[in-house]
């Protein structure tokens, strides 16, 4: 019920499994990356610009997240 859930995603169980596996995995390693570039930004300039530059890092990882894993849906789906 929950997960990734788009029109490809859904389109059966095979696609579903395979959605959720990558999107997930891409999902942790964003999370990683932002959050080491957030103390970076923290120790070096302060909360502020950590907070704000942080923010936007993680809507862009968002949204190539979506991007990637529906390019790789599209592929997996033609290859079976």
């Amino acid at each position: 019920m929950i997960g990734y859930r788009t029109k490809r995603s859904m389109s059966s169980k095979e696609a579903w499994i395979f959605a959720n596996k990558f999107s997930s995995n891409l999902l942790f390693i964003c999370s990683i990356v932002t959050i080491t570039i957030q103390i970076l930004l923290f120790v070096i300039f302060g909360a502020h610009v950590a907070i704000l530059s942080a923010s936007a890092l993680w809507i862009a990882m968002l949204l190539g997240t979506l991007l990637q894993t529906e390019l790789k849906l599209k592929k997996f789906l033609a290859d079976n």
